[in-house]
């Protein structure tokens, strides 16, 4: 099993490697035609045609961010994640021991950081970010029953 740090260190090599955003993908280099048939299977609107442009290269979605390193990429996605979480706490209750736990809000999904920042594959204009919770309108904070925490 994955730990906190894993994660964490997961996240920064998403940022340093520049995994682009896809809706749908879980972490891997997409062709056109994967990314063709992904807007197929979601729609236009969740994989724009801007999104062709992300051929060649590492795409994930937001639950694609986790579940590329803890596993199950086809089944696994932010109310999975939610509904599968060992514990479940509005955002407001987070703290630093809470390091690595995911935050959530319906239909999206990133990891904390345990100093009020997050991880996440935040949108095709944004791609992977970690920026300060300010910045977007999480609701929980959930500990991931893939994750083993110490």
């Amino acid at each position: 099993m994955k730990t906190v740090d894993d994660l964490i260190t997961h996240c920064e090599n998403v940022i340093k490697c520049k995994w682009q955003y896809v809706y749908g993908a879980k972490g891997q280099k997409l062709s056109r035609n994967q990314i063709k048939n992904l807007q197929n299977k979601w729609g236009i609107n969740n994989v724009p045609n801007s999104d062709l442009e992300k051929e060649g290269k590492i795409c994930c979605d937001c639950s694609g961010l986790i579940s590329s390193l803890v596993g199950g990429q086809n089944t696994k996605n932010a109310s999975w994640f939610r509904n599968n979480a060992i514990e479940i706490k509005p955002i407001s209750e987070r703290n630093p021991s809470m390091r690595g736990w995911a935050v959530y809000k319906p239909g999206h999904i990133g990891v904390y950081d345990g100093n009020d920042g997050y991880y996440a594959m935040d949108g095709s204009k944004r791609n992977m970010v970690h920026n300060n919770l300010s910045q977007n309108s999480f609701v929980e904070i959930i500990k991931l029953s893939d994750i083993k925490y110490d």
